[in-house]
């Protein structure tokens, strides 16, 4: 056995026995083909048996059908070679595509989460507790530098972490202290052939990016850079603990936690490190969002500032975004401002020409289209194609179905910066068939039409839908 069977083994081994994981127990590897994962695919049997494994390939249909099959019969006949069973879980072509535009983020970000989601739901079905990867020290470089460059907190620069829970399967990441180059040639040495994913290639991936443009030349000036991302990101990870420690001991002695409200002395909040101060914000608002929407940076210093104010006797009350913070006594009280009006009108004649009052000085214009219309921007639709429409606030299950994709109504007006206490008050049409149209303009953000109603445009039956501030709507002549 060559050096590198034993320092693979040795790595595996070492983790098992720290992590404590019970060997018993049947084990599944996030299987993509390529080296990293096939390296420990093929030393895992020396740890379990190869009878305890099973391999998950998940396909995320982002590559040509032709390199997938090729792919996927690699990887199974890898797997007969080694001796364990290989699935492959299939996402259905578009629907990684489908969820980035729903979430508003990338294709890489969605792809990630639904590759856990369905390697997690496997493991559950067959009773395997333990997800094996193999995520190693390049891409632990690799985290840590994306992540300086966005800025991340001090809990997000420990980088990957050793383990941690999927709805009751435990992902497990061995291999953390091992180079993709070792992996690499540890598979060559067995006279293995491992797939390699085009897109690999590709910039315009963040991370295919950050591997080709940063990393690459900083491996140059500093040969040991794996090493030193190790070494930061198990520092980072010990003083983070030690700081949500701290946090967790100061705010059980000096908060008041309730459902709708957060309290707590100003004094006792100057008095703290100004690291726990803004780790208490964080916390204290997560209490209230309900574990939902983590708050931007820019809220958080917005916040700070507030508190400024407050000491400084500048005020009193100070709203930001969806919080309401309030100073009396020396105590300083937060709430989430809850939204509680809604509306609903039926249009029982939608091309007739009238103005229709909703609410805080917003109103929705019909009229006719002519050569006159003074409502350029307007949204255009057709009234003869709408089943029983009507115009309502908005509800959290709305969703609308746009040129990009299918888009919670919720999240396509948080992008347009409209506040969470905001978007009740929001209109939206709809009819039978869905929404038609989400009216934002009036609130700062864009009027928005479905895409199956923007074939039968600009006839002479189409109506001008538009939403404005009374203070702003002149009436047509």
């Amino acid at each position: 056995m060559n050096t590198i069977d034993i320092d693979l083994l040795g790595f595996l081994d070492l983790y098992f026995s720290e992590e404590e994981i019970d060997r018993r127990c049947p084990m599944a590897v996030a299987f993509s083909g390529g080296s990293d994962s096939l390296a420990l695919l093929h030393a895992l049997p020396g740890i379990i048996g190869q009878e305890s494994i099973d391999a998950f390939y998940v396909n995320h249909h982002l590559r040509p059908a032709e390199e997938l099959e090729s792919e996927i019969a690699r990887n199974r006949e890898n797997c007969r070679i080694i001796g364990v069973r290989f699935t492959v879980l299939d996402l259905k072509a578009g629907r990684v595509v489908d969820e980035a535009r729903r979430r508003g983020r990338g294709i890489e970000e969605a792809a990630r989460l639904l590759r856990y989601e369905a390697l997690a739901e496997a493991c559950r079905e067959r009773e395997i507790p333990y997800l094996l990867t193999a995520h190693n020290s390049d891409d632990q470089l690799e985290t840590l530098l994306m992540r300086i460059g966005q800025g991340s907190s001090l809990s997000a620069l420990g980088g990957i972490r050793r383990r941690r829970d999927l709805g009751g399967v435990e992902l497990l990441r061995p291999l953390l202290e091992v180079s993709h180059g070792e992996l690499e040639a540890y598979v060559a040495g067995k006279g293995l052939v491992w797939s390699q994913d085009s897109t690999n290639q590709e910039g315009r991936f963040l991370r295919n990016a950050l591997r080709h443009e940063v990393k690459k030349p900083l491996l140059t000036l500093f040969p040991n850079a794996r090493w030193a991302a190790h070494v930061l990101t198990t520092r980072f990870t010990k003083v983070s603990r030690l700081l949500e420690r701290l946090t967790d001991e100061a705010m059980e002695k000096e908060v008041g936690l309730f459902d709708d409200v957060v309290a707590f002395s100003l004094r006792w909040y100057y008095d703290l490190d100004a690291a726990l101060q803004e780790l208490v914000i964080y916390r204290m608002v997560a209490h209230l969002l309900k574990g939902g929407e983590r708050i931007s940076r820019t809220t958080y210093l917005r916040i700070a500032y507030a508190l400024d104010d407050f000491i400084w006797g500048r005020r009193t009350v100070y709203v930001c975004d969806d919080l309401q913070m309030k100073y009396k006594m020396g105590t300083v009280f937060i709430t989430v401002i809850e939204p509680t009006w809604s509306f609903c009108t039926r249009l029982v004649d939608p091309t007739s020409v009238r103005a229709i009052p909703i609410s805080e000085g917003i109103e929705i214009v019909i009229g006719k289209i002519t050569k006159r219309s003074v409502y350029p921007k307007a949204l255009q639709i057709d009234a003869s194609s709408l089943k029983n429409p009507v115009i309502r606030s908005v509800i959290a299950s709305d969703e609308i179905a746009l040129e990009g994709g299918t888009v919670r109504v919720g999240k396509l007006l948080s992008s347009m910066g409209i506040t969470r206490h905001q978007r009740p008050s929001v209109p939206v049409l709809v009819d039978q068939s869905g929404v038609v149209a989400v009216f934002g303009a009036a609130f700062g953000g864009r009027d928005r039409l479905a895409v199956r109603f923007k074939a039968p445009l600009a006839h002479g039956f189409t109506n001008i839908y538009s939403s404005s501030r009374r203070d702003v709507y002149c009436e047509d002549e």
